[in-house]
């Protein structure tokens, strides 16, 4: 091969890169908890809603360009974006996709282009919990929310007359992938290097939620807490190319971190949900035979 189809090769390979080619889903790689208890702690119909407002707006900088710089050996990218990266998702997961399905006679969703179907982070991530916590058997009922409508990790349509009482807001307030390039200071020459086997990149994948358990009906703040935790992101042609095991990875452990406290915790605020514990009925006193 002359060294301008080498160059050229290199040079493709590092455009693709840049434009942060990544597979369809960053969560399936998640694998479910199993049951931590018998019996459910939370005999409440229960429902999980995601919130990733303002995440799709983040920004990101492309450090793609430090590969023009001779002997560099690596970049650096901070995409703070992750739904930007993925430009179409598995449309026989959709949940729109789906519905569109169940329903050929009825008028497509709003939006909805079978050829083009958006990756929606919010709907994945709350569908890998479910299926999760599902599994852990500490609710005796448990959908997530998508659309204002009820579903779970195995439904392909809306659940009907489903009304949570109690119910886990979960918001992304930080999903940051720390991307460093490497060009092994051969500029863009190094990215045949990476056709060879040779990493690609390395970095950091940080995800931070917060997590807020609320009494629907009573519209009461029962617990909340923060989680943030950071996964290591080494990044090859042929294995993990998009980090997408390093966000299962980042995501896993802070299931198995709210699963633990969930069940520390849930007996607490399905007393509160029910006004507290009944109190015990005070024994009959022994009648004194009357005179």
């Amino acid at each position: 091969m002359s060294s301008r189809k080498i160059f050229s090769a290199a040079f493709a390979l590092l455009l693709a890169f840049a434009s942060g080619c990544s597979p369809g889903g960053y969560f399936h790689h998640v694998q479910s908890g199993g049951q931590l208890v018998t019996v459910p702690l939370m005999p409440k119909r229960a429902a999980i809603a995601v919130s990733d407002t303002g995440l799709a707006e983040g920004g990101a900088t492309s450090g793609w360009a430090y590969g023009l710089i001779p002997l560099m050996p690596f970049g650096r990218q901070t995409f703070e974006s992750p739904e930007a990266l993925i430009h179409g998702f598995e449309s026989g997961r959709h949940v729109p996709y789906l519905e569109a399905q169940d329903a050929p006679d009825s008028p497509p969703p709003d939006g909805f282009d079978p050829d083009y179907v958006p990756y929606d982070l919010a709907w994945e991530m709350a569908d890998t919990i479910q299926r999760d916590l599902a599994a852990s058997n500490l609710f005796s009922e448990l959908r997530y929310e998508y659309d204002g409508k009820y579903y779970t990790a195995e439904s392909k349509s809306p659940l009907p007359y489903y009304t949570p009482e109690f119910k886990l807001d979960i918001e992304v307030k930080e999903m940051t992938w720390s991307r460093h390039p490497s060009f092994y200071g051969l500029s863009m020459g190094g990215a045949a290097l990476w056709v060879l086997g040779l990493p690609v990149s390395y970095g950091t994948c940080r995800m931070v939620l917060a997590v807020e358990a609320v009494d629907v009906a009573g519209d009461e703040l029962l617990w909340d807490k923060e989680y943030a935790v950071e996964a290591p992101c080494a990044e090859w042609l042929y294995w993990n190319w998009g980090a997408d095991k390093s966000w299962s990875e980042a995501l896993a452990k802070i299931l198995a971190e709210l699963r633990l406290d969930l069940k520390q915790n849930l007996p607490g605020m399905a007393n509160k949900m029910t006004g507290g514990a009944e109190k015990p009925a005070a024994p009959e006193t022994e009648r004194q035979p009357q005179d």
